[in-house]
C-alpha cells in the first residue's frame, strides 16, 4: 500500500525532486529560446525570474507569518 514512508518518498521523489529538473529544463529552454529571438525580452524575462521569483517568495513567507500569528492573537483573546 502506499502509505506512511513510502508515499512520502514517492511524493517527495517523483513530484518535488524529479519536479525541479522539469521546472528548472523548461526555464532554461524558454530563456534560450527568447533570448536568441527577442534579447530585450529575453533579458526581462530572466531578470523577473531569478530576481522576481525569491522576492515573492519572500513576501509570501511574510504574509503567511503575518497571518499565521495574527489567528494565534485571535485563539488566545
Amino acid at each position: 500500500p502506499d502509505v506512511g514512508v513510502r508515499r512520502l518518498a514517492r511524493l517527495g521523489g517523483g513530484t518535488g525532486f524529479l519536479g525541479g529538473f522539469t521546472t528548472y529544463s523548461t526555464f532554461a529552454v524558454e530563456t534560450v529560446t527568447t533570448l536568441s529571438t527577442d534579447p530585450v525580452i529575453g533579458v526581462g524575462y530572466l531578470s523577473a525570474t531569478v530576481i522576481g521569483g525569491p522576492l515573492a517568495a519572500v513576501g509570501g513567507y511574510a504574509l503567511a507569518r503575518r497571518f499565521v500569528s495574527s489567528v494565534r492573537k485571535e485563539e488566545v483573546a
